[in-house]
């Protein structure tokens, strides 16, 4: 059996992570404002604006919380409510950055990015050491993308901290970026040391390992998944990386985890009928041979029921009937195709070769 379909791409995300306030302040702003928000209620905030109404903490509080619960609108007024009040402050015009970042990434809003360097720059101008909004910066440079401006600003935030595990991930992605894949890999390296538990310099590196066909990159999978258990984005690559390894069994291990908590992920279920396919022995007993082709037509139905536009489900179901001797059923799902894509020309050949 020839294999079909297979879809085994690994990609570089750049993730929106999140980086709290700037720890040293001056006094009339609460320093430790996560560690703060994770252990007081939204009530217990606004009880404190209620009884300090003239300071700016309660709603820098709120900001913070809001923002985390991605409801940046909300995050917005208040970081502007505590502007108002103290309009000169670093951890303010840096926490009103930080929402704009987020909420342009968010929303796929480029003009917010714009807003947030406005009030990036203006944190660096009040403080021009402010490690958070250096590596924010740096963030925004390579988005536009202009990488040496934003190695400078990592490099500027590790003058301030050398052991800033964020600066060293950026790091790392800038390198890959630029195709010097060493570098990215001492740079994702040295994020680790600095943190080990540091999920985007794991998963990262274990994306850039398993495009070198390296074995090694399981180890980071799994090191990212200790941080996020139910990653979806690690399990998935780590379940394509298995596949291309060879590794069926443990690659639909890893789609069934994603299913455990996403029922309804289409893409799963087809990776797992493509791991039936890559299985296949002409040497198999007979029995072995009709399991796996059931299993993955069982698994294509899936993918194809829950999103019926599935091109390649469809496609591997007309060919994995065909390849049965069910022609009709296989120019059924053949037509599907065409209905969808009338240039399609997998599905195109694969009718020319009915007799």
């Amino acid at each position: 059996m020839k294999k079909i379909g297979l879809i085994v791409g690994l990609s570089i995300v750049l993730f929106s992570c999140k980086e709290s306030p700037q720890r040293e302040e001056p006094a009339e702003v609460a320093p430790d404002v996560q560690e703060e928000v994770s252990k007081s209620s939204l009530d217990e905030i606004n009880q404190e604006i209620l009884e300090h109404p003239e300071s700016p903490n309660g709603y820098y509080k709120r900001a913070f919380y809001y923002k985390e619960q991605f409801d940046y609108e909300k995050a917005i007024q208040d970081i502007n409510r505590a502007l108002k009040l103290t309009p000169d402050v670093p951890a303010l015009t840096f926490l009103k950055a930080d929402i704009l970042f987020n909420q342009a990434s968010y929303a796929q809003n480029p003009a917010l990015y714009e807003q947030a360097e406005i009030y990036l720059l203006e944190t660096l101008k009040l403080d021009s050491t402010h490690l958070e909004a250096l590596v924010l910066e740096g963030r925004i440079n390579m988005g536009k993308p202009n990488f040496e401006k934003a190695m400078a600003n990592f490099d500027a935030a590790l003058r301030q901290d050398k052991f800033h595990a964020p600066a060293y991930f950026y790091k790392g992605m800038v390198f890959e970026l630029i195709g010097q894949k060493d570098n990215a890999r001492s740079s994702y390296q040295t994020a680790i040391e600095t943190d080990g538990s540091y999920y985007d310099a794991l998963h990262h590196m274990g994306n850039l390992l398993a495009s070198e066909m390296d074995e090694k990159a399981l180890t980071y999978y799994n090191a990212a998944l200790d941080a996020e258990p139910d990653s979806y984005e690690v399990l998935r690559n780590k379940g394509l990386f298995l596949i291309k390894l060879e590794k069926y069994e443990e690659a639909r291990a890893s789609f069934n985890q994603i299913l455990s908590f996403d029922p309804n992920n289409e893409e799963c279920y087809f990776n797992i009928g493509n791991t039936y396919v890559a299985s296949y022995r002409d040497d198999m007993p007979q029995l072995t041979k009709d399991t796996i082709v059931q299993n993955a037509i069982d698994n294509f139905s899936k993918a194809a029921e829950l999103n019926p536009q599935y091109i390649d489900a469809l496609y591997n179901l007309g060919w994995m009937h065909q390849f049965r001797g069910e022609k009709k059923i296989a120019i059924d799902y053949y037509q599907k195709v065409l209905e969808i894509d009338d240039y399609h020309q997998p599905t195109l050949d694969a009718l020319s070769d009915i007799d």
